[in-house]
């Protein structure tokens, strides 16, 4: 994580621009330290397999926001209506960051890839193909 941390300042101190969007930047960054924890990946802010995953978060911020705004204020009840709409949104963009990535996880469990990373995602395979083997079902999701 400090490698990551200090990465962006380094990429910070680069930048003189002012077009650079830092919300972007710092989402790349913290889903970063997941994904190297997961999967042993970084992703450039840019890069064509992160995209879809960063579209997902902003959405999901973005959905967020207006269930947030609607869980405060004397107008509670009339925007009681509208929560349903906000909800749905925040659960199907929840639900396609998880698809994401699961779909990660399935392509590194069929290729049976486990010494070539040292993740969460490695331990948990060698463990679930190991001796602790009858503690996994093969329906549990690792997400």
């Amino acid at each position: 994580m400090n490698e990551l941390c200090s990465d962006m300042i380094h990429f910070i101190n680069l930048t003189t621009s002012k077009e650079t969007d830092f919300l972007d930047l710092f989402m790349n960054y913290a889903s970063n330290v997941l994904c190297t924890l997961m999967y042993s990946k970084n992703y450039k802010v840019n890069d064509p397999e992160y995209v879809p995953l960063r579209n997902f978060l902003q959405q999901l911020f973005v959905s967020e926001n207006e269930i947030l705004q609607l869980l405060a204020g004397k107008l509670f009840g009339i925007q009681f209506k509208r929560k349903t709409i906000a909800f749905e949104y925040f659960s199907s963009f929840k639900q396609q960051i998880y698809n994401y990535m699961n779909n990660i996880y399935k392509e590194r469990v069929n290729s049976g890839r486990t010494d070539e990373f040292d993740d969460l995602l490695s331990a948990y395979l060698k463990e679930a193909n190991g001796s602790n083997a009858i503690f996994f079902n093969g329906k549990q999701s690792f997400l």
